[in-house]
């Protein structure tokens, strides 16, 4: 995947929450203090559509692709321990519906 199109893809996202900076800082993850709320992107048009990204007990951190409020039943989750793959996980994510389809 080339940056423009990992660029063109973002620009499809809004920061809802962000306070380890995920656009700007590659390190985003291991800045993170063990605090449950990571990350929030909200599509730019598609409103009711968000990409969360929580950290949990034992250091997990779970990735929840919600539309419509619906957090019991996401359209897509994931989780793991592993800070890189977590990332690369939230790019695809990012990819993957930045057309704002579900």
């Amino acid at each position: 995947m080339s940056e423009n199109n990992v660029l063109e893809d973002l620009k499809m996202w809004q920061l809802e929450y962000d306070p380890y900076g995920f656009l700007f800082n590659d390190g985003w993850l291991d800045d993170q203090r063990e605090e449950e709320d990571v990350l929030q992107l909200v599509h730019v048009n598609a409103k009711d559509l968000l990409i969360n990204v929580g950290r949990y007990e034992e250091g997990v951190y779970k990735i929840h692709v919600v539309a419509d409020q619906n957090w019991e039943s996401p359209k897509a989750e994931f989780e793991s321990t592993d800070l890189e793959v977590v990332n690369q996980k939230v790019y695809e994510f990012v990819k993957l519906y930045a057309r704002g389809k579900v």
